[in-house]
């Protein structure tokens, strides 16, 4: 009874080191598609801002 106790006390503690280091590789996946998502933004915008800008009513002068 005592050794079945150890050994699910050592799975317990490899799950909750599991679960740690997904969350740890989550967080800096989420870190890396926000600034991916943010720099294709400031592209977006630097390259089609003109054209962009002329759906919503800017002059073509420009």
């Amino acid at each position: 009874m005592d050794n079945i106790e150890r050994n699910t006390g050592e799975a317990t503690g490899e799950l909750r080191q599991a679960r740690i280091y997904q969350d740890r590789t989550n967080a800096w996946k989420r870190i890396i598609f926000y600034i991916f998502f943010f720099l294709a933004v400031i592209i977006f915008i630097a390259i089609g801002g003109s054209s962009f800008m002329k759906l919503f009513g800017g002059d073509d002068k420009n």
